[in-house]
């Protein structure tokens, strides 16, 4: 479910690629092991202090999605994809897709940058911002099993990501 309501506030659709592109953090900076410019915006470690513990990356073709693992009480998990201005998908920055959903600007990360929630809880349950950079965004979801997600931790997330921005 929290996966669906990741996609549902980020308007993604995911595939998944072969296990092998699959990889799990253990120290250092590990980015993706596949040519996804998706997993090279947030390092294992970033997802893994954002979520609560140690994390696998699945790269997908059209995101790359961090999973809580190691533990059987807490869940979480963090989708972060890039879209270009070559995209489609390019014109949906800043659109409201759900009308159980609210979205609220934030200041101080990339060009304009907002935040996608809950309309009915606006405190708990998965959340998304999406921040544009010159002709590309970033859109980063995430969820957790004690439905907080804290704006702050999206927003630093969000800030490492457009600084790896190419």
């Amino acid at each position: 479910f929290l996966i669906v309501a990741l996609f549902s506030l980020m308007g993604c659709s995911a595939k998944r690629l072969p296990d092998e592109a699959s990889t799990n953090s253990s120290g250092g900076q590990s980015f993706a092991k596949v040519n996804t410019p998706h997993c090279s915006l947030i390092t294992s470690e970033e997802a893994a202090a954002a979520l609560g513990g140690p994390v696998s990356v699945t790269p997908q073709d059209d995101l790359c999605a961090y999973d809580l693992t190691g533990s059987s009480n807490k869940n979480g998990s963090l989708i972060v994809s890039l879209v270009t201005s070559a995209s489609p998908r390019f014109k949906e920055f800043g659109v409201l897709k759900s009308d159980r959903s609210v979205m609220r600007t934030v200041s101080g990360v990339g060009d304009k940058a907002v935040i996608f929630m809950s309309k009915e809880y606006p405190g708990i349950g998965p959340k998304a911002i999406q921040v544009l950079k010159g002709d590309k965004y970033v859109a980063i979801g995430m969820s957790a099993s004690d439905g907080r997600v804290s704006d702050d931790v999206l927003k630093s997330l969000a800030t490492s990501a457009v600084h790896r921005l190419r």
